[in-house]
C-alpha cells in the first residue's frame, strides 16, 4: 500500500535544472506532493500566489538557488518561517552561497550545511522523517523594540547611502545587516515599519543583501501571522542590485545618491502615492511612419472627463501615436521589457538610414507640469535620465491593442515581464492576451473586491444590453441575455473584448491604488490613464453609439486617449477632442471648425473622413451599364422595399408613355 504523500510547498528558482529535479523527486514511491507558486499567474505574485500557498501548506521546501535567485528565495524562505512553518533546504552542485548558514546565523538553527541530491529516494523517504523539518523562529530573544527599522549594508556605495538614511530619517533606527546578523531579523520582525535597500556588488555586499533579504521576509511573515495586521514594507532598489522577484511591484528604483535622496524625501513629505497624472501633450519625431506631429490634450470640452478620440484613415498613424504614448510613459528602463527587436523595427527609415527617435510627453500632477523625453536609435533603445520617471511608478497606465485576445488562462505568455509592461504589451504584440473574467476569477475569493468594482461599471455600461447578475459567491459573474444565463467567457465578441479590459483596468486599480482608495470597489475613484486602440472593436452599432456617454459617467476621473473608425463613435466628441490626422493638413492634423453631434452616420462619413457612405459596387454599375435593373436599385430605400420599388418604376414609365409615348421609355 502506497504510504500517503505529504503536501509540501517549494520555494525555488523556476530553472530546468530545478524542475528536473524536483519532478524525480515527486515521482520517487515515497514521494511528497509538492505545491508551487506560479510566476506567471495573472495579478500578484506575492500576495495572490506565494502567500496563499505558505499558509495553507504544513511543511516548505526551500531548493537553494543560483546567486541571480538568491534574494529572491531568501525572502520568500523567511516569510516561510515568519508565518511559523517548519522548513528544509535542498542544495544543487554548483551553488556558491549556502543560504542554510545564513538561516542558522539568523534564527539559531541548526540547519544542515547540505541536504544529498544524488540520492533522491533517500532523500524522499527522509522527507518524511520529523528530523529533517525545522520549526524556526519560535522562540525570541530578548531585543529592543524598533518602531521603524533601515536595513542597508555598509559596503561600497552602502556607506555613502547610510549617511543619507541618518540625514533624511533621524528617527529611524539603521541597521547594517552584516555587522548583526543574528539581531537582524528579530528587530525587523518587531518593527513597525521596514525600510530594505538593496544595493549591487561584490560578495561581502551580496552577503549583507542575504541578510537583509531574510530578515525583510521575517518582517512581512511576522506581520502577516497575526491578524488584521498589515506590513509596512518600502524597498529601494539600486537599478543594478539584483531584482528580486516576489516585491518587484513594490519596489522604488535609484541610479544614485541624488536619485536616493529624492525617493527618501518623497516618503517623508508624504508623497508615497503621487497625486494622479494627467496627459497634456506628445511629441513624436521619427517614429514609425510618423515624421514629426505634436498632439495638444488640454482643450477645452464642453463635455463631461477627460477624454481624446484619435481618427484617420488606416495607415495614418493612429497606433503608432498610442504606442509612441505608452513607450514614453513606461521610460527607458520598462520600455525594454517590450522587447528589442520589436523596438527596433518601430524606428523611422529613409533610404538606407536608421533615425534616431525621439518622444516627448509632458503631463501635469498636483498643479505642476513636467516634461519626459524618451530616445531611441539603433545603439541604445531607450535612453534617457531614469530618475525623470520616478513619480510614474505608482500611477495606473494600461493600454489595450485592436487584438485584444482573451486567454482564458492566466499564463498570457508575458509573466516574465514586469507588471508595468504587461498591463500594455497587447498594444505592441497582436497575439498578446488580455486575461479574461474567468482567468481573474481563478484568484478565488480574492478577486471578489475586483469583480465588484466591475459589476458596478458593467451595470452602467451594458445593463441595457445585458444584466450582470449577483450571485451570494462575489467571486462569480454571469449575465442574463435574452432571458438566458450567460457565462463571461461565452458572450459574443463585442461584449466579451469589453468586459475583458474593464475587469484589467478593475484589477489593476485593486493592485495599485492606496487600500482606502479601493476598499469601497467605487468605480467613480478609479483616477488612470487607459489607451484603448479601436474602442468599438466587435461592437454593435447600438452600443457603439451608446458607449462612450456611459464611460463617461461610470469613469468620470479617468483619462482616456482612443482611436475609432467608426462614426457612431465619433458623434460622441466634442470637436474639441477629436484629433483627425490629415497628412495634407498643416501639422498633419485636420482642424475642426464644427461640432458634429447633430450628424449623421453617413453625414460624418462623408465630411469627416472623406468617405462616400455607398459602396463601389453601385458606382461600377453605373460604370458599365449593362444591368437591366439598375433603375430599380435608386429606387429602393430604407422606406421602398423592392416590391414597392417595382411598383412605383412601373407607374413612372407608364406615365412617361402616356406623355411622351413608348420611346420615351
Amino acid at each position: 500500500m502506497e504510504p500517503d504523500r505529504q503536501d509540501i510547498f517549494v520555494l525555488w528558482d523556476y530553472t530546468s535544472e530545478a524542475r528536473l529535479a524536483l519532478q524525480a523527486l515527486e515521482n520517487t514511491p515515497a514521494g511528497a506532493r509538492l505545491r508551487y507558486a506560479d510566476p506567471d499567474a495573472v495579478g500578484d505574485l506575492l500576495e495572490d500566489s506565494l502567500l496563499p500557498g505558505l499558509r495553507s501548506s504544513e511543511r516548505v521546501l526551500i531548493i537553494h538557488p543560483p546567486d541571480t535567485e538568491l534574494l529572491s528565495v531568501a525572502l520568500e524562505a523567511g516569510i516561510a518561517i515568519g508565518l511559523g512553518k517548519p522548513v528544509a533546504v535542498l542544495e544543487l552542485p554548483n551553488r556558491e552561497w549556502s543560504l542554510p548558514y545564513a538561516i542558522n546565523l539568523l534564527f539559531d538553527a541548526d540547519l544542515p550545511e547540505r541536504a544529498i541530491t544524488d540520492d533522491l529516494a533517500a532523500l524522499a523517504d527522509r522527507l518524511r522523517e520529523p528530523s529533517f523539518w525545522h520549526a524556526l523562529g519560535k522562540t525570541r530573544p530578548e531585543s529592543s523594540h524598533v518602531d521603524r527599522l533601515a536595513l542597508c549594508s555598509r559596503d561600497g556605495i552602502g556607506a555613502a547611502l547610510l549617511k543619507l538614511l541618518k540625514e533624511a530619517r533621524p528617527d529611524w533606527t539603521n541597521l547594517v545587516p552584516e555587522d548583526v546578523p543574528g539581531d537582524a531579523a528579530w528587530l525587523a520582525a518587531q518593527a513597525g515599519q521596514l525600510l530594505w535597500v538593496v544595493i549591487p556588488g561584490s560578495a561581502q555586499r551580496q552577503w549583507g543583501n542575504l541578510v537583509s533579504a531574510l530578515a525583510t521576509g521575517f518582517f512581512l511573515g511576522s506581520a502577516w501571522a497575526r491578524p488584521d495586521h498589515l506590513p509596512r514594507l518600502d524597498v529601494l532598489r539600486h537599478r543594478e542590485a539584483p531584482r528580486i522577484r516576489s516585491i518587484e511591484p513594490y519596489c522604488r528604483t535609484f541610479d544614485d545618491l541624488d536619485d536616493f535622496r529624492d525617493l527618501l524625501l518623497e516618503e517623508e513629505e508624504g508623497e508615497r502615492r503621487p497625486a494622479a497624472i494627467s496627459i497634456d501633450k506628445l511629441t513624436i519625431r521619427d517614429f514609425k511612419n510618423i515624421r514629426e506631429l505634436e498632439l495638444d490634450f488640454t482643450a477645452f470640452s464642453s463635455l463631461s472627463g477627460n477624454w481624446t478620440c484619435i481618427a484617420g484613415i488606416n495607415g495614418s498613424g493612429k497606433t503608432a501615436i498610442l504606442q509612441a504614448l505608452s513607450m514614453v510613459l513606461l521610460g527607458p528602463e520598462l520600455v525594454r521589457d517590450i522587447g528589442g527587436q520589436r523596438l527596433q523595427q518601430m524606428l523611422r527609415r529613409k533610404d538606407d538610414e536608421v533615425l534616431n527617435a525621439e518622444i516627448r510627453v509632458s503631463f501635469r500632477q498636483a498643479g505642476k507640469e513636467r516634461v519626459l523625453a524618451l530616445q531611441l536609435s539603433e545603439e541604445e533603445l531607450g535612453k534617457g535620465p531614469l530618475r525623470d520617471w520616478k513619480r510614474l511608478e505608482h500611477q495606473i497606465i494600461v493600454a489595450y491593442g485592436a487584438s485584444r485576445n482573451l486567454s482564458e488562462l492566466r499564463d498570457d505568455g508575458y509573466g516574465h515581464i514586469r507588471p508595468q509592461a504587461r498591463r500594455q504589451i497587447t498594444l505592441f504584440d497582436p497575439s498578446a492576451r488580455v486575461a479574461s473574467v474567468e482567468a481573474l476569477l481563478q484568484q478565488g475569493s480574492s478577486a471578489a473586491p475586483e469583480i465588484q468594482t466591475l459589476r458596478r461599471i458593467l451595470d452602467q455600461i451594458l445593463g441595457q444590453e445585458l444584466e450582470p447578475q449577483q450571485r451570494e459567491l462575489a467571486d462569480r459573474l454571469i449575465f442574463r441575455q435574452s432571458g438566458c444565463e450567460v457565462e463571461a467567457i461565452n458572450l459574443p465578441d463585442g461584449f466579451r473584448s469589453t468586459v475583458a479590459w474593464l475587469a484589467d483596468l478593475c484589477s489593476t486599480w485593486h493592485r495599485v491604488a492606496p487600500p482606502e482608495d479601493t476598499a469601497t470597489s467605487d468605480p467613480e475613484k478609479i483616477q488612470a490613464i487607459v489607451l484603448l486602440d479601436e474602442i468599438d472593436l466587435h461592437l454593435h452599432p447600438s452600443l457603439q453609439r451608446a458607449l462612450v456617454p456611459r464611460l463617461r459617467d461610470a469613469l468620470p476621473n479617468v483619462q482616456f486617449i482612443v482611436t475609432t473608425h467608426s462614426p457612431l463613435i465619433l458623434s460622441s466628441f466634442d470637436r474639441n477632442e477629436l484629433i483627425l490626422l490629415d497628412r495634407n493638413a498643416e501639422g498633419g492634423i485636420r482642424e475642426l471648425d464644427r461640432q458634429i453631434f447633430g450628424f449623421s452616420a453617413d453625414e460624418i462619413y462623408d465630411w469627416l473622413m472623406g468617405t462616400r457612405p455607398q459602396g463601389t459596387v453601385i458606382e461600377q454599375k453605373l460604370r458599365d451599364r449593362n444591368d437591366p435593373d439598375l433603375a430599380l436599385y435608386f429606387y429602393q430605400s430604407t422606406e421602398r422595399n423592392e416590391d414597392e420599388a417595382k411598383a412605383d418604376l412601373e407607374e413612372r414609365r407608364r406615365l412617361i408613355e402616356e406623355n411622351l409615348g413608348p420611346k420615351a421609355r
